[in-house]
This record gives C-alpha cells, structure tokens and sequence, in this order.
C-alpha cells in the first residue's frame, strides 16, 4: 500500500565462530520493490558489496535469509535467485490471520535448494554453527 514497509532495515553480516562463519541476511518487512531495489544495489556493488560477493551479478550465495514479511506473496525472485541461501527462515506466528508463509514464498525458496525452516511450525529456530555447518534446533 503506502511503501512503509520499504523502509525497514535490511542487514547482511558475517558471523564468525569458533565452528566456522555464515553469512546472514536480514530482509525486514521489505516488499517486492524494497526486494526489487535492493538486488539492484547488490548487483551494482560488485565483489565487496555484499556478503558473500557478487561475481558477474551473481551472489555466491548466503547461508542464512531471514525471508522478507512473514513469508509474504510479496517477493523478488531476482533477489532470492541473488542470495541463493542455504537456509530460509521464515518468522511468522502459527494461524495468524494474514495467511503468512505464503505457498508462494514457500516455493520460491524450496525451488532454489533452500531448507526453509518457519517458526509457526518450529517455534523458536536455533541455528548453530558447527564445524560441518549449520544445525538447527527448534523449541
């Protein structure tokens, strides 16, 4: 509607452990166009621009996306094509009434090899970084 949610904070970060690092990216509230705008940016910055490093307009791929608001049918393709994640992690509560993981969400990031972890079936997700990668737990 207004574009408000457009302006929520987007963050990439490495995390560095003693089992490794990962790279995480945040995407808020962000709507398709908030998406849309962002992956032009990554795509622009070039191989120091983003977490894992834009070659040829590609990201290497994260291993963490919080995905954008709730999981909404609201998504940019391109950018979760850019992020490539290992992990999309969905938040939204069990039977809220926005309907929130979309199937449309789901599928997009299951199409790209992701494990898609939501918290309205797992509650609250604790990844761990291991020296073999990531492990999850839920509560």
């Amino acid at each position: 509607g207004d574009g408000a949610n457009d302006a929520s904070l987007a963050v990439a970060l490495r995390v560095v452990a003693p089992g490794g690092a990962a790279e995480v990216v945040t995407l808020g509230d962000l709507e398709e166009a908030g998406q849309e705008a962002l992956r032009s940016r990554l795509a622009r910055a070039g191989p120091a621009g983003a977490a894992g490093g834009v070659v040829d307009g590609v990201l290497d791929g994260v291993d963490v996306v919080k995905v954008a608001h709730h999981g909404s049918a609201s998504q940019s393709d391109g950018l979760a094509a850019l992020l490539h994640p290992g992990v999309a992690l969905v938040s939204s509560g069990a039977g809220n009434t926005y309907g929130h993981p979309t199937d449309r969400a789901l599928g997009l990031f299951e199409g790209l090899g992701a494990a898609v972890v939501r918290t309205d079936r797992c509650g609250t997700a604790v990844l761990v970084l291991r020296a073999g990668g990531l492990a999850l737990a839920c509560r």
